[in-house]
């Protein structure tokens, strides 16, 4: 058994306190490190650093011969730990004190964690943790661009990110921990997951600009927590022909892959012309040639791109059905995104996976999906009044509880109704653009019967692009004044055919 859980390695100077009489960051991290392992383990964690030890120790004596009974060793990164002669050996004395051992890794994961306190460039970190995709205590300000350290006396916002950098970190060592006590009792490996979830499904989260790791740190935690494993787990070369051979690899073995695109277009590879993010995308839409794989592409709300080739990207993607690639596009928000990822993942049902009328047996009345926006309820409730009184079952979305359930539900709906009528009021183009997006989609629902009859009801408040919209994808009822059962009448007659 291992003497030590953790071993923490960092530069003295980044623990001296900015203000006197203050913990400080690396005492305050080890201390939060030490309790939250301890609540995932269910035991006493034991947590080591050298609080003490200077360059002219004697390095052998003091650490390296203690490197072969830790489990694991967080670097904590930053420029001074990066020109340290100490740190640096600590990193490759514990390296190769686990090479020794033939145990580098435990059920495929390395036991050196990344924590960068502190940006570095990739090219001057050292390399043997360039590869590890870490965890970041920092963020960008998105007005002025400097980096924003996150520690527990910055104000809620920074705690709130630096508990949550935490919480991943801790999670992923007592992974591991488990691991390897289940290993030396030969003894598979425990599952820390929901039971019902997971199910061995892999999901590529696309690597995200440096302004999206957040929210890709919130997908990624979310979809870990279920069960579910997270590609890639190493940091992709920066080199366009490795990403072009390592890429396609990681996603043979997944069902599904997320790209998040915001207002940055990042990095561009050596020897590519596209960013890393437009690269995943194409390679993706690749693998989808395939069966059993799903995409799902998220442009953050709001977003104004930075330059012209994110501004042509994005638009693409809107626009063109081949930068799409058949993916679902949202530009909701970031819950909303998390429960559409998890609708992709769930069970698809096949069986009965038709109208409900069909499931009946052919009796009882059709079933009409009357879809809008949450700001158009009130007049939608006419519209729903005259199809009940024609003798027709309404089904109205939902728009309070869990965004999962009203994902579930509404994606339910799309599975068992006869027929959908989108309202398009009050919402903006773009909202019925993914509800069109959603219908080419239905098959992916667990839908097994094509459906009686779309159709869009065009209503107020005019303008100028409902003026002028229209689609093969459905029948369009442009309603500008009074709404009439007479003026459903197109409709009506296909649902009841």
């Amino acid at each position: 058994m291992a003497e030590n859980d953790v071993f923490v390695s960092y530069a003295h100077i980044d623990n001296q306190p900015l203000v006197p009489d203050q913990e400080g960051w690396v005492s305050s991290f080890h201390h939060s490190l030490k309790v939250r392992l301890g609540q995932l383990l269910g035991r006493e964690p034991r947590v080591w650093r050298d609080p003490k030890l200077q360059g002219n120790d004697d390095f052998a004596g003091e650490i390296a011969d203690r490197f072969a009974s830790v489990s694991t060793m967080v670097s904590v990164l930053s420029p001074r730990y990066v020109r340290s002669e100490w740190c640096l050996r600590e990193l490759t004395g514990f390296l190769d004190a686990k090479r020794r051992g033939g145990d580098l890794t435990i059920a495929n994961k390395s036991r050196l964690f990344k924590v960068t306190k502190t940006p570095i460039p990739l090219e001057s970190q050292p390399e043997e943790i360039r590869g590890l995709l870490g965890y970041d205590f920092f963020s960008l300000d998105p007005e002025t661009e400097r980096v924003r350290e996150y520690n527990l006396f910055s104000g809620p916002e920074r705690e709130r990110k630096y508990w949550s950098a935490l919480d991943d970190l801790a999670s992923d060592i007592a992974r591991l921990l488990e691991s390897e006590a289940a290993a030396a009792e030969g003894a598979p490996a425990p599952a820390m997951k929901s039971p019902a979830e997971g199910s061995g499904k892999r999901v590529f989260l696309a690597e995200a600009t440096f302004g999206l790791r957040e929210a890709r740190d919130a997908v990624k935690r979310d979809l870990v927590q279920r069960g579910y494993t997270v590609e890639p787990q190493e940091a992709l070369p920066p080199v366009a022909s490795e990403i072009a051979r390592r890429v396609p690899e990681i996603l043979a073995r997944c069902q599904l892959s997320v790209h998040l695109m915001g207002k940055s277009y990042g990095v561009v590879p050596e020897g590519a012309n596209h960013s890393l993010a437009d690269l995943q995308n194409r390679l993706s839409i690749e693998r989808a040639a395939g069966a059993g794989f799903d995409r799902v592409v998220w442009i953050q709300p709001g977003v104004e791109a930075e330059d012209e080739r994110q501004r042509s990207l994005l638009q693409a993607l809107r626009t063109d059905p081949a930068t799409l690639g058949g993916a679902d596009l949202f530009e909701t928000s970031l819950e909303e995104l998390k429960a559409a990822i998890l609708g992709k993942l769930a069970p698809k049902v096949t069986a009965n996976g038709g109208s409900r009328a069909a499931a009946a047996g052919g009796d009882g009345p059709s079933l009409v999906y009357l879809i809008c926006d949450r700001k158009d309820i009130d007049e939608v409730r006419t519209v729903g009044d005259l199809l009940y009184d024609r003798g027709l079952e309404v089904a109205l979305p939902i728009f309070e509880g869990e965004a999962s359930e009203v994902r579930t539900d509404h994606e339910e709906n799309l599975k068992i109704c006869d027929a959908v009528l989108i309202y398009y009021g009050h919402a903006k183009s773009l909202w019925l653009r993914s509800k069109l997006r959603e219908l080419k989609k239905i098959a992916g629902y667990g839908r097994t019967e094509p459906m009686r009859a779309k159709a869009i009801l065009v209503a107020q408040p005019a303008s100028p692009e409902k003026e002028q919209f229209r689609t093969h994808e459905a029948v369009v009822i442009k309603c500008p004044d009074s709404l009439s059962v007479e003026s459903l009448e197109p409709f009506l007659a296909a649902v009841e055919a």
